[in-house]
């Protein structure tokens, strides 16, 4: 199996090994707004993994993949307790083809484990509204933890404030808690910005506004803010495309959203079924207001799309749309195993650490400085820092000067080393 290291993970990586040394950290996962960091906080829950994995460059990548073993049961066993075993075998069965299953262990950052999260939020959430538990506080700190994670979790902030104001939900006592369950994780946050006189906060909150102007003015800019192409039909139809079968993904998400609209629209469901569809509704507008979202930024909400269609499949004859189901499920399984796992652009972990062992034996035991010469240098030091951390792990962390220098070259079909400027090694591409 090939494994890399994506962009993004080695970042994190050494931020996390700052720990070693007693470093408290309070700058978290760098987001694409270069003025925006989140907390630090998953960077001392994770500590503990990579210190039981020994610090391997591929924990996450093991991580994710326990994760992806986990997720279909953990599927089944929540939408069983919460809608019974037949919505839970057709959810199960929706997100073996979804996208949103077979894209888990492609996502860089930590943006895959707010899946698990989100599962944990629905049971809860359900609880609320069924069995009439005061457990909102549960709901906001879930909600601090997605957002730890991932930027877009905050989305959920206003959605949930908003669906208990309105659900009658908040007393004194309840609005304290969730303040507080919220704020915890966020501690490591607002020390950072604190010291930065609160410009991520005040950034922030000028960002909503910001986008929605662009949005009511009909601008489309990009992270430079520079006009780019409107794609955002586009990126929501491809959300909402459920199934593998790619020659069609747009009409099929397009044929889906008019499914699960005319569902909701025309027949009388739950109460709970109603805040799952709003809840859905809520995230994909804010994200058309936001424009040109890529695929990560639905991950908040991506299984609910899945769970609302397992709904509308067993209103419907059961025996013939499970058959229809288990049929796709063979042909997008099929259809899956034969596309290649990893970008090409990537280099493997197994490339990347030879290139790595290469300079350690060479340098034998001296400090040396090095660079790096490939693709997606506009994201800087994002790949370099991916060699930076195999070469600590193997026990020679580079430094920034150095009379011995090293260059990483990244060509289509092989990788250079130089020496100070003289050629070292080629060594082939292998993906």
């Amino acid at each position: 199996m090939v494994m890399t290291l994506t962009a993004e993970t080695a970042q994190h990586y050494l931020e996390i090994i700052k720990l070693l040394n007693g470093q408290w950290l309070l700058q978290g996962p760098l987001t694409s707004h270069q003025w925006l960091r989140l907390s630090a906080t998953p960077y001392y829950f994770f500590f503990p993994i990579f210190y039981l994995f020994k610090f391997h460059p591929l924990t996450l990548a093991y991580v994710t993949i326990i994760i992806a073993l986990i997720l279909l049961p953990l599927n089944y066993f929540v939408i069983r307790k919460i809608f019974g075993r037949e919505t839970a075998f057709a959810s199960t069965l929706i997100l073996f083809v979804s996208p949103t299953y077979s894209n888990l262990v492609k996502l860089p950052s930590f943006f895959n484990f707010v899946i698990p999260l989100t599962y944990w939020l629905v049971l809860v959430l359900w609880g609320i509204v069924k069995k009439k538990k005061a457990d909102i506080w549960l709901v906001f700190l879930i909600v601090s933890l997605m957002s730890t994670l991932h930027a877009a979790a905050l989305m959920l902030l206003i959605f949930f404030t908003g669906l208990f104001i309105f659900l009658k939900k908040f007393d004194l006592k309840q609005s304290v808690l969730s303040l507080l369950a919220f704020l915890v994780p966020q501690i490591p946050f607002f020390v950072n910005d604190y010291f930065d006189k609160f410009s991520m906060t005040i950034n922030l909150l000028l960002w909503i506004p910001y986008k929605l102007m662009n949005f009511l003015t009909g601008n489309t800019v990009g992270l430079d803010r520079r006009p780019v192409p409107d794609q955002t039909l586009k990126y929501v139809l491809d959300f909402f495309n459920l199934s593998q079968i790619n020659n069609f993904g747009w009409l099929i998400g397009l044929i889906f959203l008019f499914a699960l609209s005319l569902y909701f629209f025309k027949k009388k469901v739950s109460l709970f079924e109603n805040i799952l569809f709003y809840w859905l509704i809520f995230g994909t507008l804010v994200l058309i207001i936001h424009k040109n979202p890529p695929s990560h930024y639905f991950v908040p909400f991506a299984i609910i799309p899945i769970i609302l269609f397992a709904r509308l499949v067993v209103h419907v004859n059961k025996k013939i749309t499970l058959l229809v189901l288990s049929l796709l499920v063979i042909f997008s399984f099929f259809n899956l195993i034969k596309k290649q796992p990893f970008s090409p652009e990537f280099i493997s972990y197994q490339t990347e650490e030879k290139i790595c062992q290469t300079i350690i034996k060479d340098a034998a035991g001296k400090k040396f400085a090095f660079t790096r010469k490939g693709p997606f240098d506009n994201y800087e030091d994002q790949f370099k820092q991916n060699y930076e951390y195999i070469l600590w792990w193997l026990g020679n962390r580079p430094v920034t000067k150095a009379r011995l220098n090293y260059k990483i070259i990244e060509n289509d079909g092989e990788i250079i080393v130089m020496k100070n400027n003289r050629l070292l090694v080629n060594i082939p591409r292998s993906n």
